[in-house]
């Protein structure tokens, strides 16, 4: 499908603010989240340009998604968010099994764990799911989630309801 543009203005504007590890073509770190997007992203919006950003969930992560979100209201632009993210972490590989095998656990871990932190983010609330993810001890390890909840909930063009569109 070929490759996609990043948006060189946007990212020089946010490096000039924020400290961030650039990778350059060629030279990235393999990122599944991404992997999966781009083919879609390329398929349904072959013109659009990407930032592509992977961010720790931190209060600096918020930052930088408002600041975005600014960035594009200032400039006018047209903006998509998405944001994709691996919810908890279970099993003796990740040093958590509080209820045994995944196989037993798997209902408690999406019933519980992981809806805890997803009706955090249906709220729009970055602070939230960052907090929610510390008290679960940092069991959810996301690098968008709050980067986008904060840029989708600065931006004020978010229209209509934040859905969930699916969660295995």
């Amino acid at each position: 499908m070929g490759p996609m543009e990043v948006d060189q203005d946007l990212a020089q504007e946010l490096l000039s603010e924020f400290s961030f590890r650039r990778e350059l073509p060629g030279r990235a770190q393999p990122e599944n989240t991404i992997e999966v997007q781009l083919p879609l992203l390329r398929y349904f919006f072959p013109e659009a340009r990407i930032l592509p950003l992977g961010l720790s969930p931190t209060k600096e992560g918020i930052s930088i998604g408002s600041r975005c979100a600014e960035l594009i209201l200032e400039k006018g632009m047209k903006a998509l968010v998405l944001g994709s993210t691996d919810l908890t972490h279970y099993g003796p590989g990740y040093g958590f099994c509080p209820k045994g095998p995944a196989t037993k656990a798997e209902p408690w871990v999406r019933q519980v764990l992981d809806r805890a932190v997803i009706e955090k983010m249906l709220e729009m609330d970055p602070e939230s799911v960052l907090l929610e993810g510390l008290r679960q001890k940092k069991r959810l390890l996301s690098r968008g989630r709050c980067f986008s909840l904060s840029l989708s909930e600065n931006s004020r063009s978010h229209k209509g309801p934040t859905r969930l569109l699916w969660h295995q």
